[in-house]
């Protein structure tokens, strides 16, 4: 039982960091209006040496939460 469940809230996870970060990627390519931005926005927190997708996904899901309610 714990094995399943721990795989289950990793999957669980893992579909969140997905989700946040395409949320914020399609908000910034809808404000930028061109693709470039992905590039330099993983070029910008590589540059950085955060490694961490949830760090990551968490700043773009607050880019694109207020990008989608600033509208």
């Amino acid at each position: 039982m714990g094995s399943a469940g721990n795989s289950a809230s990793q999957a669980i996870g893992g579909l969140i960091i997905f989700l946040s970060l395409a949320f914020g990627l399609v908000a910034l390519v809808r404000v930028f209006e061109d693709e470039w931005i992905i590039r330099e926005t993983v070029f910008f927190f590589k540059s950085f040496g955060v490694e961490s997708l949830w760090v990551i996904a968490v700043v773009l899901f607050l880019i694109g939460y207020y990008v989608f309610n600033a509208e």
